[in-house]
């Protein structure tokens, strides 16, 4: 017998949808996964639900979530491995509740602020799909990622699903993720050339709000590679906005670099130099970086580079 309802037709005794339902697809990184999901309980909205769901995990990330013990948190491992994300995001999105859904990869970290800036700016906007900006940091160096350049349209640009937030009707809308196998490109860029096709508004928070490490870069799945998550976490967990600031002195220094390359002050020297400043002069210019319209091929082709590399540690493309 299903349960009685009340006059606006919510079952009596169910638990009230949450404003956002993260999703967190994972495949055997249960050391990354613990990271991502503590930036995930830092975070200053509080009002959501967690999909944790494991690719065929067998390191045993399940204890990873149940060690929360908290009932946001909810874990689901699948019978196969589908080898890309596509497989797990579609799953939670079955079971997701809330009004907007928020992804986040295992091996990335969100700044505590960023989902009360994304559901701020997509209510004030009437945003479908609102981002903020994000550092990709490799071991040689680092990148920010963010709007196409102005003018310029989203589809087939590239954006971490790690910075999305977006409206469950509208996923729900646009269709299922889509197996890279069968795409030739990568998924997450397809499922924004699908969201923005549809003629939703779009819309960039002008805010540093995550940390993403591409798994490729960092050979995420050796077991031997590097865990630089652990420590950027602990930063995160005391200081949060000195984190951001020093962040933002890397990627200025790094366009430095790159521009004037006779002239390339270390990250240090420019941090001294901005001082208390630095995140707010520092933000406009991380927010100049996204209108450079090589920034956004070069972080494309970039990533379909590194994908590539991980499917084929995985086994699941050629060599």
């Amino acid at each position: 017998m299903a349960p009685a309802g009340d006059a606006s037709g919510v079952a009596v005794g169910a638990a009230p949808a949450p404003l956002v339902t993260v999703v967190v697809a994972t495949f055997n990184s249960r050391r990354t996964l613990a990271c991502a999901l503590d930036s995930v309980r830092r975070q200053t909205c509080h009002d959501f639900e967690v999909q944790v769901v494991g690719d065929a995990c067998t390191d045993g990330s399940e204890a990873v979530v149940a060690a929360l013990g908290d009932a946001r948190f909810q874990w689901t491992n699948l019978a196969r491995n589908s080898g890309s994300q596509s497989g797990p995001n579609n799953d939670a999105l079955r079971r997701a509740r809330g009004r907007y859904v928020a992804y986040l990869g295992h091996d990335d970290l969100w700044f505590p602020w960023h989902l009360e800036v994304l559901a701020d700016l997509a209510s004030r906007d009437g945003a479908g799909f609102v981002h903020g900006l994000g550092v990709l940091i490799e071991p040689d160096g680092v990148l920010a990622s963010g709007p196409p350049r102005r003018g310029a349209s989203y589809r087939g640009h590239f954006v971490p699903p790690t910075n999305w937030l977006v409206e469950r009707a509208l996923l729900e809308r646009v269709g299922p993720w889509r197996a890279w196998a069968d795409l030739g490109w990568p998924a997450d860029v397809d499922m924004i050339d699908r969201i923005a096709a549809t003629g939703t508004r779009i819309g960039c928070a002008p805010r540093l709000t995550t940390i993403k490490f591409p798994s490729a870069a960092w050979r995420a799945y050796a077991a031997d590679a590097p865990r630089p998550q652990i420590a950027m976490n602990a930063q995160m967990a005391d200081d949060a906005g000195l984190l951001a600031a020093r962040l933002l002195c890397d990627i200025a220094a790094e366009h430095a670099r790159v521009t004037f390359p006779t002239w390339a002050p270390p990250p240090t020297l420019l941090w001294r130099d901005v001082g208390r400043r630095a995140r707010a002069a520092l933000g406009a210019t991380l927010r100049n970086l996204q209108t450079a319209p090589v920034l956004g091929t070069v972080l494309r082709w970039r990533f379909q580079r590194l994908r590539r590399r991980a499917g084929v540690r995985r086994g699941l493309l050629p060599r």
